[in-house]
């Protein structure tokens, strides 16, 4: 079985309706760009383009994995959720 991240999973949950979950990451992106049957994109995104799509989800990995590193990182989870931490 191929395992995804949690952040792959979150990120495909967030703009995917429905993709076939035997799959890697990469995989279902590359099922984006090819338009395929199986891969169900949020209705507001429908209409763009898989590259735009595949930008959108990867960025939102890659800000997931960013907060994931923050956290881990010695920030407090407290401050987090107060809005304490300075960027």
């Amino acid at each position: 079985m191929n395992r995804m991240k949690v952040s792959e999973r979150f990120a495909l949950g967030q703009w995917l309706s429905d993709y076939p979950d035997d799959k890697t990451y990469e995989e279902v992106l590359a099922l984006i760009t090819e338009e395929h049957e199986d891969v169900i994109l949020w209705e507001p995104i429908e209409n763009y383009p898989p590259e735009s799509v595949i930008e959108m989800i990867d960025d939102t990995r890659s800000s997931f994995e960013n907060s994931a590193d923050d956290l881990c990182s010695g920030i407090k989870l407290s401050d987090v959720m107060e809005g304490a931490c300075n960027d």
